[in-house]
């Protein structure tokens, strides 16, 4: 089987996966407080199937099982922060002054910089077991670029997204997201490290 072909077959079986992966993340994140932890564990989740190509076992449980063990400890501030600026965002949108549209794009860009952070995160720690976050800024400061282009992509996948319609967007679009930077950055990593 020819090596395209052989990634359409694993992409038409991811697919499924990334819509299930969608509502675990959405249900583990209602209570707000465990957001950081979700999104963390949808991520080892995707980093597992990028190494083994596959998910063993059954996602829900897989799922629940991965959320009790990758928690860590000031996980509950990190979401609390994260809801905060969620709703400075949504604040910012209605008001209609300058410095207001310019502190909304600076608070977009801050979260899409901690998304893409906590990407390279989850997949260094998987290679190198335990990695501290400094060790994260200093690896993503020496590929800066790399960050910037992977900053476009996350900006034109919501893009994308939303053109498709906000149902989908809701349906598969945060998973879609965590999977593309882990993906993205599990083969950086794998080729360059």
């Amino acid at each position: 089987m020819p090596k395209y072909s052989k990634r359409l077959v694993n992409l038409i079986h991811w697919l499924p996966r990334l819509v299930i992966l969608n509502y675990l993340w959405l249900l583990a994140s209602l209570p707000l407080i465990t957001l950081v932890s979700s999104t963390r564990t949808t991520a080892f989740l995707v980093m597992q199937y990028r190494q083994e190509e596959q998910i063993s076992g059954n996602i829900w449980q897989t799922f629940w099982q991965t959320f009790k063990t990758t928690q860590q400890r000031f996980d509950f501030i990190r979401s609390f922060i994260l809801v905060l600026t969620i709703i400075d965002c949504l604040w910012l949108i209605k008001m209609t002054s300058p410095w207001s549209k310019t502190a909304l794009v600076v608070l977009v860009l801050i979260l899409l910089g901690c998304t893409l952070i906590s990407s390279w995160h989850v997949t260094l720690a998987t290679k190198y077991n335990r990695i501290c976050w400094l060790q994260v800024f200093v690896y993503c400061g020496q590929h800066f670029g790399l960050l910037l282009g992977q900053i476009l992509l996350n900006i034109v996948t919501c893009l994308a997204l939303f053109l498709f319609g906000q149902g989908f967007a809701l349906l598969a679009g945060m998973s879609t997201m965590i999977s593309l930077n882990t993906f993205f950055t599990h083969y950086f990593i794998k080729n360059n490290a």
